[in-house]
């Protein structure tokens, strides 16, 4: 304070914020920590007045707090505070002189006081009290400037047209204005008046524009999904997992309730702006209530024929991916939830690895004790008394010699045990990839690993690099080597590169490659075939490659370009947490697609298995539910002038390609195992359902809790990623589509040639 280099000073005391969360209002530490306040005030504007410099003291808060200590509601003690300001311009204070006033009116009142311009989309006027010691010339002036900018404000959102009353009393402030300087009467008192009118009228009215919905758009989009997601989830329940047609009934469900519901909402809230097509009236009451009542029918009575038959005992591990994905769509109706999605992910995928690491090691304890009673007995019943206990085993050879002559590497090739040990390896590599990147918002300050590869440098962000690229090359060696090792090579060079383009080039020669992968992969996979059929092929007519290896072979391309293009946009930090990723993604598809096919768990329950390890790949990379931490600079790797779509497209490809890399691997791994290629249906319809849950409730919770706190900085951002990832999906199901009808088609033209 005695120092004189300073024009502002900003404290933030966040003591009494946590202290009120704790113990709330009437906490035995809210009176101390007010008084030690009070002392560092008083210290401040003891300090000042002994300067003799004129200075301006503000003191406010940015919430109240309900009788709990919360603050995330609307009431009348959550969005009320104190404002106090004290100067040595100002004149003497009445203590009866207390008004209320909105916080948006601070930003324009000091912008005033300090001469410095108002935030351009301040809806707020400033208080007259403070200019009050001010000349007459100038508050007219000031007030004359706050007001031309509120309705200019007004202006360009459409709030006022032609002449409105704020047009005009700001017309006649202004004419009077005018005379006031020409003739230096003595009206200048009415003029500011007049301004102070003109603002709080316009200030009163784009607040309340701002705080209204439109209401009908937002209830009719919130039951359209709701719709989609009750019929998928009443599909998923009633139709067994084999049934792929299209059923027209469920599309007719969701658009038709969805037209409903814009008629209902249209009917209701009138002035919606998609209400200007038509003008509902009472009757449509009646037809909606008709149409439920058909409809409502009809499914109720295709279902239930089917019902029974996908009954089951439901498994352990069938129970807790239910109650876990239960658990984590209820949990992101709190705020404090959503910004720590990740550990609630983290948790829910290491809990699923302990339990099929504990499932793993009964059904070994089993086989054990079966082999034991083979042996000593003689005999070879062991199926026929694992069917009577109802326990689907996993497929093992059981030597006749016993325990006791079998080694350590004969039991390692047992199945039961390297699905064990795979799922410690994976568990092994979540543990982690959770500590690369501290993501959320109360530990986000914390080093992590990737803090200290960056702070290392030089070779040790240099062998990171090339650990993750060998790994990649390892693991897609079968797709065209040499294509592989020319990307990862470019991958390398971009983030250390030799050339004086400082990456650009090898970036993109990176691009390059990777697209002649996926040509090559076509081409491999016979969906582009230059050759002309000859004599000797045209004598070999009934040979030919099943669709299912195409639909595989061009899948596997896919993963490994998707994955080199990944790599590629990916921070150097990154490279060997993406490299994690995809062994994580190889080991967990396998293990999920054996035990799948012994019955220990169901393809339903492997596909929400999936949907987890999406998430947490998702939150691995450094992502969360804050737009802060999109990683922008993706979108310019390789390009060199401004492109809107190719920079969107690769932040979108770097913040969610590890999601879609688990997702595209999963269905790669069923296809090429099962030999069907419909197997990928099932698990994107049970994606979908989730995703749906999801959005349904969190778009109802978003609608009634408008008006929170934290709209706009936690549940808006969640709603927007919540959409990207439905995207995603989209874009997935068109992709998977794609491939299986380009399979279809090509390889019914060439049986029919």
């Amino acid at each position: 304070m005695a120092s004189s280099d300073w024009d502002v000073l900003v404290l933030h005391y966040l003591g009494l914020d946590h202290i009120g969360h704790v113990e709330g209002p009437m906490g035995t530490h809210i009176g101390p920590k007010l008084l030690e306040m009070d002392k560092v005030v008083k210290d401040i504007h003891t300090a000042l007045e002994e300067k003799g410099d004129r200075y301006l003291i503000t003191i406010c808060g940015d919430h109240g707090m309900s009788d709990a200590g919360g603050h995330g509601g609307s009431s009348h003690s959550e969005v009320t505070t104190s404002a106090v300001l004290l100067s040595n311009t100002f004149g003497k204070f009445s203590p009866g002189k207390i008004r209320q006033v909105k916080q948006v009116d601070l930003a324009p009142t000091l912008a005033l006081l300090t001469g410095v311009s108002i935030p351009v989309g301040n809806i707020g006027r400033p208080l007259t009290e403070v200019l009050s010691h001010m000349g007459l010339e100038r508050r007219m002036l000031l007030h004359r400037r706050a007001a031309k900018q509120l309705l200019a404000i007004a202006r360009g959102s459409g709030l006022f047209s032609g002449n409105d009353n704020a047009e005009l009393i700001f017309e006649e402030a202004t004419r009077l204005h005018k005379q006031v300087l020409q003739s230096d009467a003595l009206e200048a008192e009415r003029v500011c008046r007049f301004y102070q009118e003109c603002q709080e009228m316009v200030s009163d009215a784009l607040a309340s524009k701002l705080q209204s919905y439109d209401l009908t758009a937002i209830f009719a989009s919130a039951v359209a999904v709701i719709v989609t997601f009750a019929v998928c989830l009443w599909r998923l329940l009633t139709y067994p997992p084999d049934v792929r047609e299209v059923a027209w009934a469920n599309v007719c469900w969701c658009a038709g309730g969805t037209f409903l519901a814009w008629l209902l909402c249209c009917a209701t809230i009138p002035g919606s702006c998609v209400c200007h097509l038509l003008q509902p009236t009472a009757w449509l009451l009646g037809l909606t209530f008709v149409y439920v009542l058909v409809m409502v029918g009809q499914a109720f009575l295709t279902g239930s024929s089917r019902r029974k038959q996908r009954m089951s005992a439901i498994k352990p591990l069938h129970q807790f991916l239910l109650l876990g994905t239960g658990f984590h769509t209820l949990s992101l109706l709190g705020t404090s939830l959503v910004e720590e999605e990740h550990q609630t992910v983290y948790f829910l995928l290491s809990s699923l690895h302990v339990g099929f690491i504990i499932s793993l090691i009964i059904q070994i304890k089993r086989k054990v004790l079966v082999g034991r009673h083979d042996t000593d007995a003689g005999r070879h019943k062991v199926d026929d008394d694992l069917e009577d206990e109802d326990v689907t085993e996993l497929p093992t050879r059981i030597s006749g010699r016993g325990s006791e002559g079998v080694t350590w590497m004969q039991t390692l090739r047992r199945t039961p045990v390297k699905l064990l040990l795979l799922s410690v390896l994976s568990l092994s590599l979540s543990r982690l990839m959770r500590s690369w990147n501290s993501t959320g918002d109360k530990w986000k300050h914390l080093e992590d690993l990737g803090d200290g590869i960056r702070a290392a440098g030089g070779y040790v962000l240099m062998v990171v690099v090339l650990a993750g690229l060998v790994a990649a090359l390892f693991m897609f060696s079968q797709n065209c080597l040499p294509l592989v090792l020319v990307g990862c090579t470019c991958i390398f060079g971009r983030h250390f590169p030799l050339s004086s383009s400082g990456g650009v080039l090898e970036a993109q020669f990176a691009h390059f490659v990777i697209f002649i992968l996926f040509v090559y992969g076509l081409l491999k996979a016979k969906l582009i075939d230059f050759k002309t059929p000859n004599s000797k092929t045209k004598s070999n007519l009934d040979v030919f490659e099943p669709e299912e290896e195409k639909m595989t072979v061009l899948l596997r391309y896919s993963v490994t370009a998707l994955s080199l293009l990944c790599l590629l946009l990916q921070r150097a930090d990154n490279i060997g947490l993406l490299a994690l990723v995809m062994l994580q993604n190889y080991i967990m598809s396998s293990v999920l697609c054996k035990l799948m096919g012994t019955g220990l768990i169901s393809s339903g329950a492997a596909a929400l298995a999936v949907n987890w390890l999406a998430f947490a790949h998702f939150f691995y990379q450094g992502n969360s539910n804050s737009l802060a931490t999109v990683d922008i600079s993706a979108g310019f790797v390789g390009v060199t002038s401004y492109r809107p779509f190719v920079h969107g497209a690769l932040i979108a490809t770097q913040t969610f390609g590890g999601t879609f890399l688990t997702y595209l691997s999963y269905l790669m791994q069923i296809i090429s195992r099962d030999a069907q290629k419909e197997r990928w249906q099932y698990p994107l319809f049970v994606w979908w359902t989730v995703r749906l849950a999801t959005v349904s409730l969190y778009l109802v919770n978003v609608t009634f809790q408008r008006h929170h706190l934290f709209i706009l900085t936690v549940f808006t951002p969640k709603l927007l990623y919540e959409g990207a990832h439905l995207l995603v999906l989209c874009v997935l199901t068109l992709f998977m589509w794609s491939v299986e009808k380009i399979c279809t088609v090509l390889e019914v033209s060439y049986r029919f040639e």
